[in-house]
């Protein structure tokens, strides 16, 4: 990409010449009139922002092409338009800033909208759409590479996995358009970095945008929001470490998969600044620990006017990082401290005493015959709650990946919410036989045939109603009724040594010696029982017990 270009690292990291680049900024909007910036072009006010952008240190910013207002009939482009993207491009590079076009955006402000002439068609099984994003993603990306010095990349789209047309779509058409755009990208900018700027979705829901397929992508896009709604998880506001393990962990899952750029981070609502800012100072950490190489606030700027077609979300207004006189707004100062820290930051290391939270190999259902009944918001909720008791005991977490060979260095894997094949489990039985430590919730009885009982030392007998069971364990007393398909196995032991028992009196974890390494599993659903149990921080953080009591056996 030239001496001056900006490329991506082996290490996963953005690189300017010989040197490590940190993107920090924002996303974009003019304040004055939001999604209407392409029509009304108050190019005085954008230029202002720009300098404030810069006055305060940081050195990218992403924007947003509507493509109603570059393309407002189909095939017909408003040539003035193209000239406005030329002249921020040049703006930026005037102020030595990065910048990150988007160009699909049909969410503004929440309304799944887009152009008018698309008349409801869907934007990845249409042929008719296809060929138009093909056309406009040629078009914007061959403008974007005359400014190819300043341009951190060009994000393919927006959010693109909340649309509907997704889920009514297969999932491979959506990687199909995907391939389709990205290499008319590529056919006008080949140098370009590409990027496809979703959110949480693409972990916490099987759209189509799947972790693993960047369809000739080189890099994720995380967005962090503190809405618990937004979450598979539930956590009691911005003062909740559960709450700060979150965003943390779905850029340690996006970043096993490549790199990573945090690119929407907003903090809802915006008007407390001291829960503000103790929730940025738990996890802007967190997550350069995690791997996130960029950093970019949800809005440079307050947006003053109604979305386009869309003013049921009035609050997204106030979630700026510049107040009205350009400074950073209070609650929010730690952002910058922290973004002047990246410069001397030295890149996270893995030490040898993690413990490894599993991601199975067969994440995905939709057409995936291959999945063994793992659901994405299920497998993330017990992901997660395990990943926050982990952490709160003070342990170093890393995701381990289902589909991979188990690095060495691995000695501790804990398995909970998923449900593994018996390609899986084979793979497991080898790691335990030659000194690994795994840790089960809630094997799936289903699945419970004969590799699982060579992994597990047991089998089942029979399977009972699910309800609840009062455990001792680990210096406590838990009653716990989530069971894997609402079924309590009833197992015989072939080599499994019960360590517990329920009020039933029945195993209620059980460990197995097999080779140099052991097993050690509970029968129940764990994180399903914390996770859905709506309990008080005090009570819920009381479970950290459990986890040390299964990793000290």
């Amino acid at each position: 990409m030239g001496d001056q270009g900006i490329r991506i690292g082996t290490d996963g990291y953005f690189m300017r010449g010989g040197g490590r680049l940190v993107p920090i900024g924002a996303n974009y909007w003019a304040g004055s009139c939001g999604g209407r910036m392409w029509r009304e072009w108050p190019a005085e006010e954008i230029q202002r922002d720009l300098d404030l952008l810069a006055h305060h240190g940081f050195n990218t910013i992403r924007f947003f092409l509507r493509w109603q207002d570059f393309e407002p009939m189909p095939g017909k482009y408003d040539e003035q338009v193209f000239g406005r993207l030329s002249q921020l491009l040049e703006w930026c590079g005037e102020r030595g800033v990065s910048a990150q076009p988007v160009l699909f955006v049909p969410f503004a402000g929440g309304a799944a909208a887009g152009p008018a002439w698309r008349q409801g068609r869907n934007y990845f099984t249409d042929d008719f759409m296809r060929q138009r994003a093909v056309e406009f993603a040629f078009k914007s990306a061959r403008i974007v590479a005359r400014y190819e010095s300043q341009v951190l990349g060009i994000d393919v789209g927006h959010q693109l996995c909340r649309l509907p047309d997704c889920q009514s779509a297969v999932p491979a058409m959506v990687k199909s358009w995907a391939h389709d755009v990205i290499a008319a990208i590529r056919g006008g900018f080949p140098k370009a970095l590409i990027v496809t700027g979703n959110g949480t979705e693409q972990i916490t829901r099987d759209t189509g945008w799947r972790l693993g397929e960047l369809a000739g992508a080189d890099y994720y896009a995380m967005h962090g929001s503190t809405l618990p709604a937004m979450h598979p998880v539930a956590f009691d506001g911005l003062t909740d470490p559960f709450g700060h393990s979150l965003l943390p962990l779905y850029l340690e899952m996006a970043r096993s998969f490549g790199p990573v750029m945090l690119q929407d981070l907003a903090i809802e609502p915006a008007g407390g600044a001291k829960q503000q800012d103790e929730y940025l100072r738990a996890v802007l950490s967190a997550c350069w620990n995690a791997g996130a190489n960029g950093f970019l606030w949800t809005s440079l700027r307050d947006i003053q006017t109604d979305w386009p077609g869309d003013s049921t979300q009035c609050a997204t207004g106030t979630l700026g990082l510049l107040d009205e006189a350009g400074n950073i707004k209070k609650g929010l100062e730690f952002f910058r401290e922290f973004s002047q820290s990246l410069a001397e930051a030295n890149r996270p290391r893995v030490s040898g005493q993690y413990v490894g939270l599993y991601f199975p190999s067969n994440y995905y259902p939709r057409d995936n015959p291959k999945n063994a009944d793992n659901d994405p918001n299920e497998v993330m909720r017990s992901l997660a709650t395990a990943n926050h008791h982990l952490r709160h005991a003070g342990h170093e977490v890393h995701i381990v990946r289902g589909d991979r060979p188990i690095n060495p260095r691995t000695k501790t894997i804990f398995v909970t919410g998923s449900n593994l094949s018996n390609e899986e489990a084979e793979a497991m039985i080898a790691w335990v036989e030659a000194g690994g430590k795994l840790i089960w919730h809630g094997p799936d009885p289903m699945n419970w045939g004969p590799v699982y009982q060579r992994l597990l030392g047991a089998f089942p007998v029979d399977y009972r109603r699910g309800g609840d069971a009062v455990i001792a364990w680990g210096g406590g007393e838990w009653k716990i009724g989530q069971f894997p398909r609402n079924i309590r196995a009833e197992v015989t032991l072939s080599g499994a040594n019960v360590l517990a028992i329920d009020d039933s009196e029945w195993p209620a974890v059980l460990r197995h010696s097999l080779g140099k390494g052991t097993v050690t599993y509970a029968m129940a659903m764990i994180e399903q029982a914390i996770a859905r149990g709506n309990l008080p921080r005090a009570d819920r953080d009381r479970c950290t017990q459990w986890y040390q009591a299964m990793l000290q056996v």
